[in-house]
């Protein structure tokens, strides 16, 4: 049995369409058009940190997206159009399951308003995710006693 699984326990939720989300700019070099305003809730994180599951929103705008995880997400309210690095265009609206694969980028058209339950999973080694751990893990000490972030190669 895997030490860090110490029970099986169910966790319940807020209902995610109702979750009260934190700003959560985009990368303003993504923007194409418009001001879109993104909005998130970290719901849970696995202990290796290999997974998460939040809750995103954003208003209406163009931007790119870059995904350096593996994103699997269902879409709650809202539509919107995204077109992947082929050109293929796709409408999705609420009810639709959507997979982002690691590397991917897609370039999301937000008419007015969308929000999304998303799976992220880092497809890293396990080992690579261990050692980020551990790296986050320190630092995360060192900003308490030093109160000066920093991020690096680990940060994503």
């Amino acid at each position: 049995m895997n030490d860090a699984v110490t029970s099986a326990e169910m966790s319940v939720f807020s209902i995610a369409a109702d979750a009260k989300l934190d700003p959560s700019p985009i990368n303003p070099r993504w923007i194409l058009l418009g001001s879109p305003s993104a909005r998130k809730k970290i719901l849970s994180v696995s202990a290796d940190e290999a997974a998460t599951i939040l809750v995103w929103d954003c208003s209406s705008g163009r931007f790119n997206w870059f995904y350096n995880i593996d994103e699997t997400a269902y879409i709650i309210e809202g539509s919107a159009q995204l077109k992947d690095s082929s050109g293929k265009t796709y409408s999705v609206r609420a009810g639709d399951l959507l997979y982002f694969p690691s590397g991917s980028r897609v370039e999301w058209f937000v008419d007015s308003y969308i929000r999304k339950v998303a799976f992220l999973r880092d497809p890293h080694s396990a080992k690579w995710i261990f050692l980020r751990s551990v790296y986050r893990r320190i630092m995360s000490t060192m900003r308490v006693k030093h109160s000066s972030p920093s991020k690096s190669m680990f940060d994503s």
